[in-house]
């Protein structure tokens, strides 16, 4: 009988359009285990220093996904984006938090999915094999608990021989005041670090600047914490924009890069940044956008043969577009915004894309995708069919899309049927629509 890890390898190598495998061990997405310290965006963005620290890692974010947080919804982390520098991985990351005796190593250490983005290449994840080889020795001669264990000499030994950098220990962070001053000359990697800082520490500091210089970063700044100060004048800048938009087009054989000084991804921002705001009065020019849109065509394809079989690169030219769209409508739903949504599913390139075969999973998925996250928006709006659309995932092929449709279903309408259909459809039909609006409430992923 085939074990469970094997079959976890296999489906990762071969058949990984197949199966949702993500509970399995992987190629690119590892276990992430609990440790002492979990590596995280707020470590990278800040370039922590860690007294423990034992190797250093360099990459750039690149998930092989579109991202639906508010960081990369906003274009403050797109696929590719550079940190600028090392990252650091304290001792305390392979240390588990629960259990003694044991070592974490590779890239199953305590980090997030979005730290590990920055710790996954190949040549660091070798040294950490090799350094927790070391750390593993010097444990076992010393007789003491991992969690007990002081790496200062491995440290010393690391750098003599040029594993870690001669300024490992040098903090290179900077106060809030500081970051603003950065936004306001135009530094656009303080986006990260300002996103990342506590909202009740940098706010008043945001405020207080806005009202002595209304500069149009530092509105956007207001508008991720939920502020609504500067929202008129990101709303100017999106009607100018998407105006332009109008006039020079966006082509049919747009293929995504996550370029986020393009008029396409500047546009997507400003969209994000209203839905974090929470303005009423933004849905004016956010349904005009909505009503405008369109797939642009079909999906389009790579232009190399490195990229050809990308499912998560090769999309329809609006893909981004309208993910953003239904990013401000979950958050600020109105029944204004039912037309545009169903408009959009019936859209060839959009709607149907519900798979219930294995063999058909893979070209399918990144649309069926798009397709749930119109029906969610379209379902916290009011809209009958964004209901039916989740109604009809409950048996795709896909458990991460059929948990997804519950999830949906059971916060609007309050009564969890598990994967019934009937017993949903018996539910549905004592509504009257459209529904009350159900807006999205949820923590800023970080």
């Amino acid at each position: 009988m085939i074990s469970e890890v094997q079959r976890g390898l296999y489906l990762s190598h071969y058949e990984s359009h197949f199966y949702d495998f993500y509970p399995m061990l992987a190629v690119r997405e590892s276990r992430r285990p609990d440790a002492l310290h979990c590596l995280s965006i707020v470590d990278i963005v800040n370039k922590s220093v860690f007294p423990d620290t034992i190797v250093q890692s360099r990459s750039d974010y690149d998930p092989h996904y579109f991202s639906s947080s508010e960081l990369s919804r906003c274009a403050f982390l797109l696929p590719h984006f550079d940190n600028g520098s090392r990252v650091n991985i304290p001792y305390r990351c392979i240390v588990p938090k629960e259990i003694d005796g044991l070592l974490l190593s590779g890239k199953a250490i305590g980090q997030t999915y979005k730290g590990l983005q920055f710790t996954r290449m190949s040549a660091d994840v070798t040294v950490l094999g090799y350094v927790s080889g070391m750390i593993a020795a010097d444990i076992v001669k010393t007789g003491v608990r991992p969690r007990d264990f002081v790496v200062n000499d491995i440290c010393k030994e690391l750098k003599a021989i040029g594993y870690l950098s001669d300024d490992v220990g040098v903090s290179r962070t900077s106060d809030t005041n500081d970051i603003i001053n950065q936004l306001l000359a135009g530094n656009n990697y303080s986006w990260l670090s300002c996103c990342l800082q506590n909202r009740a520490e940098i706010l008043p500091l945001l405020k207080k600047e806005y009202q002595l210089s209304k500069a149009l970063v530092l509105a956007k700044a207001l508008a991720w914490f939920g502020d609504c100060s500067g929202t008129k004048q990101i709303r100017d800048e999106l009607e100018y924009l998407y105006e332009q938009e109008l006039i020079k087009g966006h082509s049919s054989a747009y293929y995504e890069e996550y370029d986020g000084t393009n008029l396409y991804w500047h546009i997507n921002q400003d969209i994000a940044l209203l839905g974090m705001s929470g303005d009423r009065d933004n849905h004016i020019i956010v349904g005009r956008i909505l009503s405008g849109t369109t797939s642009g065509g079909r999906r389009v394809p790579a232009k190399d043969a490195y990229n050809e079989g990308r499912i998560d690169l090769q999309l329809i030219p609006y893909y981004n577009r309208i993910i953003n769209l239904c990013f401000y409508a979950e958050r600020n739903p109105s029944h204004l915004f039912i037309h545009g949504f169903e408009k959009l599913l019936d859209d060839v390139n959009i709607g149907g894309f519900k798979t219930t075969c294995y063999k058909e999973t893979r070209w399918r998925l990144y649309s069926a995708n798009l397709e749930l996250f119109i029906a969610a928006a379209l379902a916290r709006c009011g809209s009958v069919r964004g209901i039916q659309v989740l109604l009809d995932y409950l048996d795709d092929i896909h458990s991460d899309f059929r948990r997804f449709a519950r999830k949906e279903l059971f916060a609007i309408l309050k009564k969890d049927c598990e994967y019934d259909i009937v017993a949903w459809k018996r539910q549905i039909d004592k509504q009257t629509f459209p529904l009350r609006i159900t807006p999205l409430v949820k923590d800023i992923e970080i």
